[in-house]
């Protein structure tokens, strides 16, 4: 997911719906095609196995969670994304439905920074989407 020029565009966004993929699949084990090793999120360098880490508490919590992209903006070395996160709670008690925005910094072809609102205090607010 290099900065790419805008006719290049196409390819940084098919990147990261590849990478949504793989996070659809709960193979986070297997980002490191995608991350940097030193990634740093909401302002915090984590590395990537902390990053995969906190991806698989959320699906520990819910594990049929899914990411839908609904929309992505590419400008340059920057990625804006607007997705739909559903989920059923691990006790099947609840079904959840919220809205997510992340946006991405690319370096060398990587997630380099990651900015998102999705958290465990939105996730245990979420109502019931049943």
């Amino acid at each position: 997911m290099d900065a790419e020029p805008a006719d290049d565009r196409a390819v940084v966004e098919e990147r990261y719906r590849h990478y949504l993929d793989r996070c659809n699949e709960h193979r986070f084990d297997e980002l490191d095609a995608f991350v940097a090793p030193d990634v740093r999120v909401n302002g915090v360098r984590v590395g990537i196995h902390e990053y995969g880490a906190g991806l698989a508490g959320v699906v520990e919590l819910f594990p049929d969670f899914r990411w839908t992209l609904e929309e992505l903006v590419v400008d340059g070395d920057r990625i804006a994304a607007r997705l739909i996160d559903t989920a059923t709670s691990a006790d099947g008690a609840r079904r959840i439905r919220i809205q997510e925005f992340a946006q991405y910094r690319l370096a060398g072809g990587l997630i380099a920074e990651a900015w998102g609102d999705l958290d465990r205090w939105r996730l245990d607010a979420a109502p019931d989407a049943r």
